[in-house]
């Protein structure tokens, strides 16, 4: 989701992708300069991706947007540029999840968890 080139050593940004299982798809992040955009290994690179999945349409953006396709149809858009902590940013709007590292423990998170946060 974007900011993979945060890590501005290449030779850790090689041994983090590495470490990456399954097919690596890259939405640019302001840090994703030309070097991390063209990396080999991505399956693909673009600013932005839509999604069908067994939960619904996902918009994969890297900055948080308003408005989104699909959004009236419950598509549900992730993004990570503000790299705070809160799943849900300051402007609450459904269906829109903040998925930086920093709100999910640094850790992979499954959609069906992400989805969670706006249900109940």
């Amino acid at each position: 989701m974007g900011d993979f080139g945060f890590l501005k050593n290449q030779r850790r940004h090689d041994e983090v992708l590495d470490r990456l299982n399954g097919e690596i798809h890259l939405v640019h992040g302001n840090h994703d300069h030309t070097l991390t955009r063209k990396q080999k290994r991505w399956a693909s690179s673009e600013k932005y991706i839509e999604l069908e999945t067994a939960q619904g349409r996902l918009v994969l953006f890297h900055y948080p947007i308003e408005e989104w396709n699909g959004l009236f149809r419950g598509a549900m858009h992730l993004h990570v540029h503000t790299h705070r902590p809160e799943k849900v940013g300051a402007v609450a709007i459904r269906n829109r999840v903040n998925v930086t590292v920093e709100a999910w423990d640094y850790a992979p998170v499954h959609i069906d968890e992400i989805a969670a946060v706006w249900e109940g």
